[in-house]
Formats: structure tokens, sequence, C-alpha cells
């Protein structure tokens, strides 16, 4: 899902209203030999940006031609611009575990390993990003032993963050999340629980959300399944 907010509690409507009218405003732009125009920024081409003065005149140009301020407000519109586009980013991530460590005492046969999550992100746009944060919640079910359904258990939740020093255009960036504690375990024939229940159990996860931000703002809200976010709340990672 793509979204862009000062923080992640305002409405999507209010960020779209706010995008659209900075798309539709006009701006005096500097340059830096200090010569300055009205234009609007009409749209993104690769690392450039066409504008439109108020004569109607239309050009493509480098941020680069203009004061660092301006620059700055550029590379903000052309974030914006391509995060409504689903043009910025690209996110995913797989669930991966560690060898598991295999036991057995004779009445029943079990597993351990640490199980986590493979993350990529992509910057798909020519454009380089700095100091990109990574925000993570995942989930993991611990079955009960001896538990009279699947559904018998407890769900552990794994927070995590990170920084991307630098995002460069067309590239992408892998990591691993954290890592949890996972079992497997399975009785032996014959044996069973004295008050009854399933001979076998397994640890599960159970799905990963992902947020990104830049510059302070959420651009990527990224979840598989999508419906944890609707059985889940999201967990600020400390």
């Amino acid at each position: 899902m793509k979204i862009l907010s000062a923080i992640s509690t305002v409405p999507l409507l209010v960020f779209l209203l706010s995008s659209s009218a900075l798309q539709a405003e006009f701006h005096e732009f500097t340059d830096t030999q200090g010569r300055t125009m009205k234009a609007e920024l009409i749209n993104v081409i690769g690392n450039k940006v066409r504008l439109k003065r108020e004569d109607g005149a239309a050009f493509t140009v480098s941020p680069a031609i203009f004061s660092q301020e301006d620059q700055d407000y550029i590379h903000m519109w052309m974030i914006h611009t391509l995060n409504e586009r689903d043009s910025l980013l690209h996110v995913e991530a797989r669930s991966s575990q560690t060898n598991s460590k295999k036991h057995d005492d004779g009445s029943a046969k079990w597993k351990t390993w640490d199980g986590y999550y493979k993350m990529k992100i992509e910057n798909d746009s020519d454009i380089s990003l700095r100091d990109v944060r990574i925000e993570y919640n995942f989930w993991t079910f611990h079955m009960d032993l001896a538990a009279q359904s699947r559904r018998d258990g407890d769900t552990e939740i794994t927070t995590g963050s990170l920084t991307i020093p630098m995002l460069k255009s067309r590239n992408d960036f892998e990591c691993d999340s954290a890592k949890v504690s996972m079992r497997s375990f399975d009785l032996r024939s014959g044996w069973s629980w004295l008050g009854g229940g399933k001979d076998e159990s397994e640890d599960k996860l159970e799905g990963i959300w992902i947020r990104v931000y830049y510059q302070g703002e959420l651009i990527e809200d990224w979840s598989n399944p999508s419906s944890l976010k609707e059985k889940y709340k999201w967990v600020k990672p400390k």
C-alpha cells in the first residue's frame, strides 16, 4: 500500500489533498546565479523535472540548477509524485529459518530453530535516497504442547528497525529481521499426554508488517499477508 504522511496517523485523504495542492502551486524558484522565476512542477522525468512557467512555457531541467533550498523542495515533490504513481519503492519479504537441531529422548522427538524474515527494499526510481528508515513487526504463533486444538497457544510479536544510509537509484537493499526461537514436537507411537491432547505441535511465523520512512515521512506501509493490518495493531519499535 502506498502512503505518505508526516505521521502515520494522518489520514491518506489529507495527504492526497495536500499533495494535489502542491502540484498545482506556482513556486518562485531561484537558480544558482540568483535569478528567479515563478513556475509549477508538472512531471518527473528520470532524475529531472518538467516545469511550466506562468506564461505557459514548459521545459525539463535538472534540480541542480536551482538553489539548495529549491533543490530540497523539488526533491520532496518528486518523492511525493513518484510515490503516488507507485513508482518509488517496492517492498517484499519472505520467511526463513536457521538449520534445525534434532532432539530425541525416546518418548518424543522435537526440533528447534530460529525463524526470521528476509526483507528486500527496491528503489524503482532514478533518485537516490539517503537515510531510509525501515521498521517492522512480525508475529510468531507458539502452539502449546498437548494442545486440544491447533489454535491453542500464544502469539509473540517481534519488532525491529534499521536505517539504510544510501539507497541508490535502481538498486535494492536486503537484510534480515531479528530471529525468534521456534520448535516442533512429536510424541512417539505408544506415548500420550496424561490429560490428552494432540501428539504433534509446531510453531509458525504468521506474517510481517513493514513500514518505510524517508525524512520522517511514511512512504511505504506493506504487510504479508495484508490481513495482518486488520488482525493486529502496529507497535512502534523502540
